[in-house]
C-alpha cells in the first residue's frame, strides 16, 4: 500500500536521492507563489531532482492548486531560458501524479504539451513505478488496459493520445528498456491507434536511452537493429526513431543516412519512407530550423522519388514543432 504524506498527498516511496542535494529551504511555502518558484529555481541550478523535492515540501503544506501554480511557473521559466526542458519536465509530471494522489485523469487534466508533452510522460511513469516500489509488484502484474481509456473519450483528444504515448515511455522504463518485453504490452490496448501511440512512446524512450548512453536496445554493428528483429507491426514506429541513430552513426551526414534508409533489409517502400521522414524531421527541427536553404539542400540529396515527400515532411515538421512551443 502506498503511504501518502500530509496535505498535498506526496508518496513517501518517491523520495529522490536526498543525500545528493542541498537541504530543503523551510521558507519556501511561506513566500507566495512567485517567490516560491523563484527560490526553487535559484537554488536548484536546473537540478530537476532537487526541484521535485522542493515542490514536495511545498505541496505538503499548501493546496493542490498552489502546487500546480508553482509547478507551472517553474516550467514556464525553463522554457524562457531556452534550454532543452523535456527531460527535466518529466520530473514535474511525476510531481503532478503525486499531487493528485495517483489520480491519472486529474493529473493529466492539469497537464499540457509544454516541453514536448513531457509532463504526460512523467505522470504515466509514476503511475507504473509507484506500485512497483511501494507494493513490490512486478511489471507483468501492472494493469494498463483501462487507465487511458478513462481520459477524455474522444480518440482525437491530445490528452488521450499522450496518455497512450506516455504509457509506452513508462512501460519501457519498468521493463528496464527491454523493448521485446515492452512492445507486447502495448498490444493489450484495444485498437490499432492506441497500440501505435504506445509503441511510439516505447521506441522514443529507447532512442533517448541510447542517446544518453544507457540500456536502450541497439547494435554498433547493425544500423537496423532492433527494428529488423521486432514484429512487423512494430517496425514503423521503430524506424521513425532509428533514423536518429543512423544520423548519429554517420556523423550527421544526411546523404549517407538517406542511403542507409534505402537499404532497410525488408526493402519495404513504406518503411524506407518512414526512415527518411525520421531523418528529415530531426534535421528540420534540430539543425535547420531557421535555414530554409539548408532544408532545400537536404531534400535535394534524397532519392528523386522521395523528394516531394521530403518537402512535405519539412513543412509538417515545422508546423508540428511550432504548435508545441
Amino acid at each position: 500500500m502506498t503511504v501518502w504524506l500530509g496535505v498535498g498527498s506526496i508518496p513517501a516511496v518517491l523520495a529522490h536521492d536526498e543525500e545528493a542535494h542541498p537541504p530543503i529551504s523551510p521558507q519556501i511555502s511561506s513566500k507566495g507563489l512567485d517567490a516560491s518558484a523563484s527560490t526553487i529555481l535559484q537554488d536548484c541550478e536546473r537540478d530537476a531532482h532537487y526541484v521535485m523535492r522542493q515542490l514536495t515540501v511545498l505541496a505538503t503544506r499548501e493546496s493542490q492548486e498552489q502546487g500546480v501554480n508553482v509547478m507551472q511557473k517553474i516550467i514556464s521559466a525553463w522554457e524562457q531560458e531556452e534550454f532543452y526542458c523535456h527531460p527535466n519536465a518529466h520530473h514535474l509530471g511525476r510531481f503532478s501524479f503525486n499531487l493528485f494522489e495517483g489520480d491519472v485523469s486529474q493529473a493529466l487534466t492539469h497537464t499540457d504539451n509544454t516541453c514536448g508533452n513531457s509532463l504526460y510522460h512523467g505522470v504515466l511513469e509514476n503511475f507504473l513505478q509507484v506500485p512497483m516500489k511501494s507494493e513490490s509488484r512486478k511489471a507483468d502484474e501492472l494493469d494498463i488496459a483501462t487507465t487511458c481509456a478513462k481520459v477524455e473519450q474522444s480518440p482525437h483528444s491530445n490528452t488521450r493520445r499522450q496518455c497512450f504515448h506516455g504509457m509506452g515511455h513508462a512501460l519501457a522504463k519498468v521493463y528496464d528498456h527491454d523493448i521485446f518485453q515492452t512492445a507486447p504490452r502495448c498490444e493489450q490496448f484495444k485498437n490499432w491507434h492506441e497500440q501505435d501511440m504506445c509503441l511510439d512512446g516505447t521506441f522514443m524512450e529507447n532512442h533517448v536511452e541510447i542517446f544518453n548512453g544507457g540500456k536502450g536496445v541497439s547494435s554498433k554493428d547493425d544500423l537496423y537493429s532492433p527494428c529488423n528483429a521486432v514484429v512487423e507491426q512494430c517496425q514503423y514506429r521503430c524506424y521513425v526513431y532509428q533514423a536518429y541513430y543512423m544520423l548519429r552513426a554517420n556523423h550527421y551526414e544526411y546523404a549517407i543516412a538517406f542511403k542507409a534508409c534505402e537499404q532497410i533489409p525488408s526493402q519495404s517502400e513504406h518503411l524506407i519512407g518512414t526512415c527518411i521522414g525520421g531523418v528529415v524531421n530531426y534535421l528540420t527541427v534540430r539543425k535547420f530550423f531557421n535555414d530554409s536553404d539548408a532544408m532545400a539542400t537536404m531534400c535535394a540529396e534524397v532519392n528523386p522519388k522521395y523528394q516531394k515527400n521530403c518537402r512535405n515532411l519539412v513543412v509538417f515538421a515545422l508546423i508540428h514543432y511550432v504548435a508545441l512551443i
